[in-house]
């Protein structure tokens, strides 16, 4: 029994089982958003994002927004759907690191049907993660174009949140 100890323990050590499935796991984030619209003007919202690494640097994700541009009280509030599919390219950091999304996506607002500026959407961002004890802090910038009908026109939320 106890040649079969060293020799596991032997064997332990010249083969390492890695650890990178377990570091490849899904992430779940969540946050709060300032959206600056030239359709709709300045809202406010939170966002969802659930991302799957393919590798130590790229992610594929998914993820929505809900967005209440509310300023001008609730009663002429437009509300707005943001759902978006991304690739996340991580660049190296040890404590923080920053990363760059680019994707699809759509901009659709709630509640009023037929409304001419809605539609598919482009974006390209960049974002810095931080990593605390439990979670990771994350903030970014991800401007997005809307493509409504014969018109382009600009989106550009501001998030911060955590990943889980």
């Amino acid at each position: 029994m106890k040649r079969f100890l060293v020799c596991a323990a032997f064997a332990a050590l010249l083969f390492p089982v890695s650890t990178e499935a377990q570091e490849l796991s899904p992430r779940f984030g969540a946050g709060t958003h300032i959206l600056v619209s030239t359709i709709d003007g300045v809202g406010l919202g939170a966002m969802a994002r659930v991302s799957i690494p393919v590798n130590a640097d790229f992610s594929l994700a998914i993820g929505s927004g809900f967005t209440g541009f509310v300023l001008g009280g609730t009663e002429d509030a437009t509300w707005l759907f943001t759902p978006q599919i991304s690739g996340i390219v991580t660049l190296p950091g040890r404590y923080r690191a920053p990363y760059f999304t680019v994707g699809a996506g759509g901009y659709f607002p709630l509640g009023e049907p037929g409304r001419e500026r809605s539609g598919p959407t482009i974006h390209f961002g960049v974002g810095r993660v931080t990593l605390l004890a439990e979670s990771t802090l994350f903030y970014e910038v991800d401007p997005m174009l809307v493509l409504s009908g014969d018109r382009i026109d600009l989106a550009v939320p501001i998030r911060v949140g955590l990943i889980f």
